[in-house]
């Protein structure tokens, strides 16, 4: 009974093709792992994120239709301003940074410049908002008033996973 009895056989060696695909495997689950962290820390959850910029919450409560004409001045003001070169703009500012010897009153003087121009492209857009506002009849003010008021207080569940 005993010569019935076979020894156990050696344990297989597994395959190479397994082995490659238990990585894969291994590299894909990272991977999506890795896009929904990246994914909730971008976009957070419902309480990640404040009340919005009293600015922001301005346009996103206005119509559509005026949201497109002010993106279309906002559009124009930007071309109107590319003649102008960021590279120099830039450019200038780096040399005053690297000047030897160091001119604090020049390097104030291009700072400031650059931000009167986007000073003004502020303005712009303010004005742009504030004609469009000012055409309103008053019912449509009134209920832009409460979208405002429903865009700040409701902030939370807009934005992120947790609100789409």
């Amino acid at each position: 009974m005993a010569a019935d009895v076979l020894p156990p056989a050696p344990p297989r060696e597994p395959r190479r093709w397994v082995r490659w695909l238990l990585v894969a495997s291994l590299a894909l689950n990272l991977m999506f792992v890795g896009l929904a962290v990246g994914a909730a820390m971008r976009f957070g959850g419902p309480d990640r994120h404040g009340p919005p910029s009293v600015g922001s919450a301005l346009y996103r409560a206005m119509p559509s239709e005026d949201r497109a004409e002010i993106r279309a001045e906002m559009r124009a003001m930007r071309e109107a301003r590319r003649g102008e070169s960021v590279k120099a703009e830039a450019g200038a500012i780096a040399a005053a940074l690297q000047a030897v010897p160091f001119d604090p009153a020049a390097l104030e003087a291009l700072v400031d410049a650059q931000m009167s121009r986007q000073e003004a492209w502020f303005r712009g857009t303010q004005d742009a908002w504030l004609t469009r506002v000012a055409a309103m009849t008053p019912e449509a003010r009134s209920d832009y008033a409460k979208r405002l008021l429903d865009a700040v207080e409701n902030r939370s569940g807009k934005r992120g996973w947790f609100g789409r």
